[in-house]
């Protein structure tokens, strides 16, 4: 799977992006995703923020600053959006499976271990652990 910009406008909003993009920056949408693509992928070969990728872009293109700007801008809007969605959709799965867990034989047994309630069951083992030694070296 190839990751490049072209790649990244297709799962950010694709040419219905780039076009309304380059309607606001009075770009044609073919001209509008060309640069967007650019932008991307000076961006990530650069390792520049999308704004001075931008920059870089316009003056390859000849077209305004500005006009890239409103590109990098709503590009990296579609992105941060994307970004937020991801984090959710991980933290319910982890919440998910972390309920799956503690609803299993070992979530129930690694529970139980826990006397205190403190979530982590291994000081508890520990303490048993030592009393167990402790009482075998005991002295009658």
């Amino acid at each position: 799977m190839a990751n490049n910009g072209q790649h990244v406008i297709e799962k950010i909003g694709g040419s219905a992006l780039t076009t309304a993009l380059g309607e606001q920056a009075g770009l044609s949408p073919e001209k509008a995703n060309e640069i967007a693509k650019e932008i991307i992928d000076e961006a990530k070969g650069s390792g520049s923020g999308l704004e001075t990728a931008a920059n870089i872009v316009a003056i390859h293109h000849d077209v305004a600053s500005e006009k890239a700007a409103v590109l990098a801008a709503g590009v990296g809007a579609k992105l941060a959006e994307a970004v937020d969605l991801a984090e959710g959709a991980a933290r319910e799965w982890l919440l998910e499976l972390k309920a799956e867990f503690e609803a299993s034989a070992l979530g129930k047994a690694i529970k139980e271990l826990d006397k205190d309630g403190d979530g982590d069951p291994f000081n508890d083992l520990a303490v048993a652990a030592k009393t167990a030694v402790s009482s075998v070296f005991r002295k009658p």
